[in-house]
């Protein structure tokens, strides 16, 4: 990360790319659209690399940061594989990669394959220049604000986090990432330290199911900033 570091100090234009999915697209909430199928809607301007965006203009004014948003709902690291490429192609100085909600989807037996894309995905970049983001925790329990119709969805989610399996994609994660030498923000952790102190972290979710509010998104920021300037 030491390229950006100097241009942010030189006040230099530098660009950060995100590859991710709807957390990193900027989703919040879920509804039902017109032709009853699930949609999500966004806050752009309350996302985390936004806030980031925000972080560094405040400590180097003098520099341009510009900010490459490739995070898509619905994606899984497989998925954001075939969009990498178009993101390559603009040469960020960083990248910030952040998976894994999705892709437990497909349960314990989807890890072999999360593990070979992880590692597919990093030969195809500069590790030197990755940082790889942990998301959030998902829902624990139904929120009592749920709507009915969203509850299957929501179960499907405790399930898995509360049966390990999120935990064990984040652990490939952590294990891919140190045998790379790839940087890991490890903000799951933190929100796995929240919940152990008494945290209902289901209610830092805006939609009780996998999308954190807009506060916590300060907190993916934050984490980021510290861990591109120490590195």
């Amino acid at each position: 990360m030491e390229k950006l570091l100097k241009k942010l100090i030189a006040g230099e234009p530098c660009t950060i790319g995100f590859l991710g999915d709807s957390i990193t697209q900027g989703c919040f909430g879920i509804y039902k659209n017109s032709i009853n199928e699930l949609a999500s809607y966004c806050l752009f301007g309350e996302v985390y690399h936004q806030r980031l965006k925000e972080i560094f203009s405040m400590l180097y004014p003098d520099s341009p940061v510009n900010i490459l948003n490739y995070g898509k709902s619905g994606d899984t690291l497989k998925k954001g594989l075939q969009r990498l490429p178009d993101l390559i192609a603009h040469t960020p100085d960083v990248y910030v990669i952040c998976f894994g909600l999705n892709d437990s989807g497909a349960g314990i037996g989807g890890l072999a394959d999360f593990r070979r894309n992880l590692i597919v995905l990093l030969e195809m970049v500069n590790t030197a220049s990755v940082v790889f983001m942990t998301p959030n925790m998902l829902a624990t329990r139904v929120a009592d604000r749920l709507q009915e119709e969203f509850i299957p969805i929501a179960e499907d989610n405790i399930r898995r986090q509360n049966n390990g399996c999120m935990d064990k994609y984040i652990d490939v994660i952590r294990q891919v990432c140190e045998e790379r030498q790839v940087a890991v923000c490890d903000c799951y952790r933190i929100w796995k330290r929240l919940e152990k102190r008494g945290v209902d972290t289901t209610m830092l979710l805006a939609n009780g199911i996998n999308h954190p509010v807009p506060q916590m998104h300060w907190i993916f920021a934050y984490e980021l900033v510290r861990l591109l300037l120490d590195m």
